[in-house]
């Protein structure tokens, strides 16, 4: 049957249209399948094995294995069947067979011969099961192939997240071992040992405590220093949020010092890494008590310094503090090494700085002592500067009736015993002191008349002290007592 022909006509059923039956036909003959054994020639019904009623669900259908109708347009018979009736006319059968599909003729071929007309049919491919279709190679390909993109797409996210993860990686260590609190800590130490005090500031301005005078943290004086910290080793730091706690070994003389130093991270840089500033270190202090500081150096350097007690902040590192010999003080000098303060509020190291007087200075002091008693004794009055005589000296009630009855000038003086001064260093810058040594006190007699002209002899013992003013080269007696 060509394409253009009519389906063939199907007796219908005595409960469908015609138009139902053909549209059975039509079914049956999309669902239908060549058997698998290639027929059995002449006379067999193909697909009687395989009728539409055998199956569940039909196969899909494979236009070259569709069997085509009869050329000579007639239609199909079925077993137990009628032919068609004539219109109008009511079908009549013992029963309703379900109606088989049509079947193609098959000519002789290798699977078997069937009449002749018969259209040949391809025979199954090896592995081929009804209603299966066979995959090709490109195909296969094509789906071996499509899955490429997702398996390199997933190894690029691979590989990003691995160089991600080594990237962190390396960031941590370099963060830590370049960046981190140590670092700074190590940074400020190496300068503070190089004496670069410049650069080590600029790291982070040490504290000055206890309001100490700043003259000795000084670049030229601390680069001068004779020793420098050494051997420095900073701890692993203890990281809390923000803040780090470490602490600093090192060594200066061979001594050893330890420093609890405290960094806070204060941000970013280069991007990546962190930036942390270093907390200051408190300074050590020294005290100093000078009665002569001209032209005093510390290492070397000239440096102004206060008269009297005075506490200075120092870099750590050693300090010697020489004053120069005058007219009156002996040359004096002294040295001290120190390191960081253990704490906010140190307790400040004493340089003791001993200057001595010399002979000059002794003689001159003594002399000016003599030359006042001297005036004091030209002087012809009863009371004078230097204390001779007064009423509250005497003992009792009728010595100082007597004492208030004597004539206030005219004495005539006359020491009988020079006391001996002992001179002592100075007390105070600008200022020294004497006094008279117990074993050899000094007397003096005075001449003098009462109102009424009557004679008196009046002796005391000279016990003389008190301070001096110096004054470059120049002494003068600024108190005197007699006692």
């Amino acid at each position: 049957m060509s394409s253009g022909d009519p389906d063939p006509q199907i007796p219908p059923m005595p409960d469908r249209t015609p138009e139902q039956a053909q549209q059975e036909h039509r079914s049956a003959q999309s669902a239908w399948a060549p058997p698998q054994d290639g027929g059995t020639g002449p006379g067999s019904v193909p697909g009687a094995a395989h009728s539409p009623a055998s199956h569940d669900s039909p196969e899909p259908h494979d236009p070259a294995h569709t069997a085509a109708p009869p050329a000579d347009g007639s239609g199909p018979t079925f077993d137990g069947g009628a032919a068609a009736q004539a219109p109008g006319s009511q079908p009549t059968a013992p029963h309703s067979p379900a109606p088989q599909p049509p079947y193609a003729p098959q000519t002789s071929g290798a699977h078997g011969a069937g009449p002749a007309g018969e259209v040949p049919q391809p025979a199954p491919a090896p592995g081929y099961a009804p209603g299966q279709v066979p995959t090709t190679r490109r195909q296969e390909r094509k789906k071996s192939t499509s899955k490429m993109p997702l398996i390199l797409s997933l190894s690029a996210v691979g590989l990003v997240l691995v160089l991600v993860v080594v990237g962190a990686l390396i960031v941590m260590n370099v963060n830590r071992s370049q960046y981190g609190p140590e670092t700074v800590a190590q940074e400020y130490l190496d300068a503070v040992a190089a004496g670069d005090l410049a650069a080590a500031q600029e790291i982070t301005p040490a504290t000055v405590p206890n309001g100490a005078n700043e003259a000795l943290v000084d670049p030229d004086i601390f680069a001068a220093s004779s020793s420098a910290i050494e051997d420095i080793q900073v701890s692993e730091a203890d990281i809390n949020g923000d803040t780090a706690t470490m602490t600093a070994a090192y060594t200066i003389d061979g001594q050893d010092y330890e420093l609890p130093l405290t960094a806070d991270k204060s941000g970013r840089q280069g991007v990546f890494f962190d930036q942390w500033t270093l907390q200051p270190p408190v300074l050590q202090t020294l005290s100093v008590d000078l009665t002569q500081t001209a032209d005093a150096t510390v290492n070397g350097e000239s440096v102004d310094l206060a008269t009297g007690a005075t506490e200075y902040a120092v870099m750590p590192g050693a300090y010697e503090l020489v004053v120069p010999e005058t007219t009156y003080t002996e040359e004096g000098s002294s040295g001290i090494t120190v390191g960081f303060a253990p704490d906010a509020e140190p307790q400040p190291a004493t340089l003791n700085v001993t200057i001595d007087v010399t002979d000059a200075y002794k003689e001159d002091v003594t002399e000016a002592v003599n030359t006042m008693l001297d005036e004091c004794l030209e002087s012809g009055d009863l009371e004078t500067e230097c204390g001779f005589f007064d009423r509250d000296s005497f003992a009792n009630a009728d010595e100082k009736e007597t004492y208030d009855t004597l004539q206030t000038d005219g004495v005539e003086y006359e020491m009988t015993e020079r006391p001996e001064i002992v001179v002592t260093d100075y007390g105070v810058p600008g200022t020294g002191s004497f006094y008279t040594d117990d074993e050899t006190p000094g007397e003096v007699e005075a001449e003098v008349e009462d109102e009424n002209g009557a004679e008196y002899t009046l002796t005391s013992e000279l016990r003389p002290s008190g301070t001096v003013t110096v004054d470059g080269d120049s002494i003068s007696i600024s108190f005197l007592y007699n006692g």
